[in-house]
């Protein structure tokens, strides 16, 4: 999954509108959009976005990279066993912040 899924799918999982994101991260809902589409982000873009969502961005990026591209989440819990302690631990991380009411 791409930084930009990921910031999309954490988004609408709050239910977050991308102007309210953008306010968080100090940015346009428009560069919210490009981000999503993977268009533009800089560094310090992704740093204040993870930050929102209460990640820091080694944890966010290793999220992305667990991911399948196009955001569909799918388990395989011999695939699971075979992860690293660390990556577990962001898997568990992301579930639990995606599980939130």
């Amino acid at each position: 999954m791409t930084r930009g899924e990921l910031i999309k799918q954490l988004r609408t999982q709050r239910k977050w509108t991308q102007a309210e994101l953008g306010k968080a991260v100090g940015v346009s809902w428009q560069n919210i959009s490009a981000m999503e589409r993977g268009k533009h982000g800089t560094d310090k873009n992704i740093i204040a976005i993870a930050k929102a969502f209460g990640l820091s961005v080694e944890l966010f990026d290793q999220m992305a990279d667990l991911l399948p591209p196009g955001g569909e989440v799918y388990f395989d819990s011999d695939a699971i066993h075979q992860l690293t302690p660390e990556a577990r631990t962001a898997l568990n991380t992301f579930l639990k912040l995606i599980t939130k009411k």
